[in-house]
């Protein structure tokens, strides 16, 4: 199943809307009005799920907790070579890996062998950069598109995409692409 969401989360936008390949509403993240990014996970019916959070410590680890239906992963975002270097993530909770390019949203998400999500943004890009309206307006029209294996851990596989996309979006290290 693919599901979508509007680039402009990655804009500043506080709540999420994730639409299938129909465009029907199936998912959606409401940002809880903490410190850092602390968002709640709720289904089509606005059914709570779980929570996706930033953890904040005073540390140069870039950590994001996801619970969801009692199930606990800890995501870190981490470079392979100093601060700015490729991105990848580790996860606690979870036998997963991300594989691709997190900084300009094109990677998936695996388990062992196994593909759980593939994640790209779609539309156009404006190479006119010279109007920053229209450099904004083309963003905001661009979506993130979530390819998911299992419809049975769509919840799941859509909340560890949010923190790492999140997590990408907060890393500072290079600027989202």
């Amino acid at each position: 199943m693919r599901y979508f969401a509007n680039r402009s989360f990655l804009m500043g936008t506080f709540d999420i809307l994730i639409t299938d390949e129909n465009g029907a509403e199936c998912f959606s993240l409401l940002n809880q009005g903490k410190i850092g990014y602390n968002y709640g996970l709720y289904d089509q019916d606005k059914r709570k799920l779980g929570n996706v959070k930033q953890h904040i410590a005073f540390s140069f680890k870039n950590r994001f907790d996801v619970d969801l239906n009692g199930r606990e992963v800890q995501i870190v975002f981490s470079h392979r070579f100093k601060i700015n270097g490729e991105a990848y993530c580790k996860f606690t909770g979870l036998n997963w890996r991300t594989e691709g390019d997190l900084h300009h949203h094109d990677y998936s998400v695996l388990d062992g062998n196994k593909v759980m999500a593939r994640v790209r943004l779609t539309g156009t890009v404006e190479q006119d950069k010279r109007d920053p309206f229209k450099v904004v307006a083309n963003e905001m029209n661009r979506s993130l598109e979530i390819e998911c294996a299992d419809d049975g851990d769509a919840a799941l596989i859509l909340a560890v995409v949010f923190a790492i996309e999140l997590a990408e979006k907060s890393d500072g290290s290079r600027s989202s692409g």
